[in-house]
């Protein structure tokens, strides 16, 4: 049902930003290869890094994107860390932060994606596979190509 069409609960789950990309994800990956997620701005991880009492607010969250990954299971090769830098710099617990969400998520994921989370997914992202374009200019720039030699977002 288009957004504009829905009412009530519907309407809710319409303006749901996050679903709505999950589901252009799942039903339009081919249509959109470079529609990836990032994690920006994770605020409940300093919530509950700052008071140490939040748990429940936490769970809710992770069952939230438990759920999302359940229901969209592309969302493990498209989502990526993000830091929003400019947000979380000005928080109490920034120099934990990158620490927080990279064990918060990566316990929401099989093992075999945490690398996927953590860094592959952005190199896909960024066109840095061997036979993307950005990776062939990036080699042809540098005199050196030895640091790309075992660089594959693939393998």
């Amino acid at each position: 049902m288009p957004p504009s069409e829905a009412t009530g609960k519907d309407k809710q789950e319409a303006n749901c930003w996050s679903k709505a990309i999950a589901a252009a994800l799942e039903n339009s990956a081919e249509k959109y290869p470079n529609l990836y997620v990032d994690t920006a701005y994770a605020s409940i991880l300093l919530v509950v890094a700052k008071s140490g009492t939040d748990r429940d607010l936490q769970k809710a969250a992770d069952a939230y994107l438990k759920a999302q990954i359940a229901a969209c299971p592309v969302l493990v090769k498209r989502m990526m860390y993000g830091s929003n830098w400019q947000m979380v710099g000005r928080e109490e617990y920034e120099r934990r932060y990158s620490e927080m969400i990279d064990d918060d998520i990566t316990a929401l994921l099989p093992c075999e994606n945490h690398d996927d989370f953590r860094w592959r997914n952005a190199a896909r992202f960024l066109g840095l596979r061997k036979r993307d374009c950005t990776y062939e200019r990036l080699a042809a720039f540098l005199e050196d190509d030895s640091v790309l030699r075992n660089f594959d977002p693939d393998a």
